[in-house]
């Protein structure tokens, strides 16, 4: 993919699973998701809403190399464990333009080989937000 630095827009961007970055992916797609409800009465009709919490959702597609996988997503699906995961977006003239920190686990993984194109895996981060220390620098 070409890096056009006159563009005014963020180029590709990158994820880090506990401080490694994950280099193969082919496709990253962040959804930020507030679980909030409608609140409807009988007279009013829709009235307003119910804070829920909010959830970030991370769907993450890798090519599967003849040495495998970059990283194990079987292994880190069965775990189970809490990761922490850096959601980057970068700026065309270089540097960064946007990037989130979460605190979630891996689900929902995906497998399997495509006639048009070599294997692929797809897996699913969960996670919440980690918000910055106070006083610390950006």
């Amino acid at each position: 993919m070409a890096n056009n630095q006159n563009s005014p827009f963020a180029s590709p961007g990158y994820a880090e699973i506990d401080g490694r970055t994950l280099f193969t992916s082919t496709s990253l797609n962040l959804t930020r998701s507030t679980i909030s409800n409608d609140v409807n009465t009988i007279l009013d009709e829709a009235c307003g809403y119910a804070q829920g919490t909010v959830k970030y959702v991370l769907d993450i597609a890798s090519p599967v190399t003849g040495a495998g996988f970059e990283i194990d997503w079987f292994a880190l699906c069965e775990r189970g464990e809490v990761y922490q995961l850096r959601f980057v977006l970068l700026r065309p003239d270089g540097g960064i333009a946007h990037d989130l920190l979460l605190r979630g686990v891996f689900r929902d993984l995906s497998a399997g080989p495509q006639a048009s194109s070599g294997a692929t895996a797809g897996v699913q981060f969960h996670g919440r937000r980690v918000w910055p220390v106070a006083g610390a620098v950006r």
